[in-house]
């Protein structure tokens, strides 16, 4: 992929997790210590935030930063694991390859089912 290409991609990531948190550019951008105007080059895909406005990104929305970096768009699952991790504890290779090859609604189940575990204290 070209990079203009990947900055609209990662931009495009970047649209989303702003729209899912119901932020305008403009707070988007207060909360990161930036301003609308540089958060609408990143969305445009001009150019990419900074490493550490990335990992900012990466953090508010529970995904590695690899993830939001990433030429391919990643899986419901992934985003899930990923958000399981951030909030809860890391899961074991073997956990993760297991779930990334089971059928989605099953894998969305058991990770619902840790969250489960987790909020009743039992993980």
């Amino acid at each position: 992929i070209l990079n203009k290409e990947l900055n609209k991609v990662v931009g495009n990531r970047i649209k989303t997790i702003r729209r899912n948190l119901g932020l305008t550019m403009e707070q988007f951008g207060n909360e990161l210590g930036t301003t609308k105007a540089v958060v609408n080059n990143w969305e445009k895909g001009r150019n990419l935030p900074n490493k550490a406005n990335l990992l900012l990104i990466a953090n508010i929305a529970k995904v590695k930063v690899e993830t939001l970096l990433s030429e391919e768009e990643p899986s419901l699952i992934q985003l899930m694991i990923e958000g399981f991790e951030a909030t809860c504890y890391e899961l074991s290779d073997e956990i993760k390859t297991k779930l990334l090859a089971s059928d989605p609604d099953s894998a969305r189940g058991k990770i619902m089912d840790l969250y489960a575990c987790r909020l009743a204290g039992r993980a």
